[in-house]
């Protein structure tokens, strides 16, 4: 079951605003304002 409404709860509570704040300089946003998720290359790895 897939909840429609739970991002933008998530999106409006103080824990997501703190954590929007610290980091904000390491998240680009595009043109709807949401972070520009994307793929990014793998740098480590860790076999066990």
């Amino acid at each position: 079951m897939e909840d429609e409404g739970a991002f933008p709860h998530l999106w409006d509570t103080e824990a997501h605003k703190e954590w929007a704040k610290v980091m904000d300089p390491l998240i680009e946003l595009n043109e709807e304002q949401k972070p520009n998720a994307r793929f990014i290359p793998r740098i480590f790895t860790f076999d066990a």
